[in-house]
């Protein structure tokens, strides 16, 4: 029995701490490491050992151990990944109900069973080395179903985009949490004990199926609202490409009325050129040229790529409109894999970055934007100026440039910014397919 017992104390450490890492390992494909994320796993994985150790032998109450789990789970996330509290929140809650979850299926269904009261059963105890290992491999059996099932990459990238629903979901988890941990102090109490393992083991289907229906109701309403945005890209797309085509053709409609005059003043010219008499020509020259000045306005070419071109066009106007000097010129390479909702996403939220970033201007109202080609990259620089006393980290963060970060990323590309002065700076890596 004693070996027994052993057995059981390193099995479930052991797959507590293949918990630990394949958690962290989950959120790691969908935001970057820190820098030193390998030691804080390493505290991490003795903190629970400690805390593990410290509650059994001294029979603590499992509500307050796994507050403790909590604790260093948010600890540990934070250290770990590069992201924002609330899904750092997301991820400790997550870790904690899962493992607190699968220990109330398993020590009701034990009491039940066995016909053992949950509050005989003690933390030091042979019976709760099994029930403590069966609950790490329950919570390792939910969270890898789960995974391939219900939280796969694609889905928990469009929740994670919005914070807000990041926030109920973990919010509603960790009160379902806290009120299995109330329901299980209930144990000190004397009663009905097959009622109370009843109870309990009810409270665990419940809390799961709510938590469950939570997290698959923020997930769609995360992918309705990214739905709605793409919508709006491609309804500005449609609206850009329309009215780039009016400017177009207003500006063809021009070329071809002075076209009409130069042809109609030709044969007048051929025919004074005839008399020699040099005075007239060019005075009819002269006026051929003011009435091209005049009637067929300049059409400033920004990309060559057509779709670039007409959404630049249509920036160009919005800065001309709003006293904002715009100079632009972007060549593209055809051999680069994107699509045009993918140039939609990226550069709307970075124009629009710069202008809302330029408006607060009183003076140097400007916007650049250029290329270089390098061997296998197109590189886009976009600049602008910025006030002083505005925090860059305004200018790099944000949903809009997540958004650009993260579309980047899905092409295999770039994104990086930096400042000089009053400068700020974004550059776009976007990768030749040869």
């Amino acid at each position: 029995m004693k070996y027994l017992f052993i057995f059981n104390v390193i099995s479930s450490t052991l797959f507590l701490y293949y918990y630990i890492y394949s958690s962290i390992g989950v959120m790691a494909e969908l935001v970057p490491y820190k820098r030193n994320a390998r030691s804080a796993m390493i505290l991490s994985v003795i903190l629970n050992s400690l805390i593990s150790a410290w509650v059994r032998i001294n029979n603590i109450d499992s509500y307050v151990a796994y507050l403790l789990i909590f604790l260093i789970m948010l600890l540990t996330f934070y250290l770990c990944l590069k992201t924002d509290w609330q899904v750092v929140f997301f991820a400790a809650t997550r870790f904690v109900f899962y493992l607190f979850t699968a220990r109330g299926f398993v020590i009701s269904l034990y009491s039940l069973i066995m016909h053992q009261p949950i509050r005989d059963i003690k933390g030091y105890s042979f019976e709760y080395s099994i029930i403590y290992l069966l609950s790490i491999i329950l919570a390792l059996l939910i969270h890898a179903y789960l995974k391939r099932n219900v939280l796969i990459k694609s889905r928990l990238q469009v929740l994670f985009r919005n914070k807000e629903q990041v926030l109920f979901t973990a919010s509603i988890k960790f009160v379902l949490g806290l009120y299995l941990m109330i329901l299980t102090y209930g144990n000190h109490y004397e009663g009905n004990d097959v009622w109370f393992s009843l109870i309990q083991l009810l409270s665990c289907f419940i809390v799961t199926g709510i938590a469950a229906f939570v997290l698959e109701n923020s997930i769609r309403s995360a992918e309705i609202v990214e739905h709605e945005r793409q919508t709006i890209s491609l309804q500005k797309q449609v609206d850009m490409q329309v009215n780039h085509y009016h400017a177009y053709q207003e500006f063809t409609s021009q070329f071809q009325e002075f076209k009409k005059e130069y042809l109609e003043n030709l044969s007048k010219v051929n025919e004074l050129l005839r008399k020699n008499d040099t005075d007239s020509v060019i005075k009819i020259l002269d006026t051929m040229g003011s009435s091209l000045t005049r009637r067929v306005g300049a059409h400033h070419q920004y990309s060559n790529n057509p779709f670039l071109d007409a959404l630049f066009q249509e920036f160009a106007n919005q800065c001309r409109r709003n006293d904002i000097e715009f100079e632009c010129r972007v060549y593209w390479d055809k051999e680069i894999n994107i699509s045009e909702l993918e140039l939609v996403r990226i550069f709307s939220n970075l124009l629009q970055n710069a202008f809302e970033a330029v408006e607060k201007l009183s003076d140097h109202r400007n916007i650049n934007i250029n290329t270089q080609v390098l061997d296998e990259w197109i590189v886009v620089v976009i600049e602008n100026n910025f006030e002083l006393k505005e925090e860059t980290n305004n200018l790099a963060k944000g949903l809009g440039m997540q958004v650009v970060s993260k579309t980047m990323e899905d092409i295999g590309g770039l994104y990086t910014w930096s400042t000089k002065e009053n400068t700020f700076r974004v550059y776009l890596n976007f990768p030749k397919n040869n």
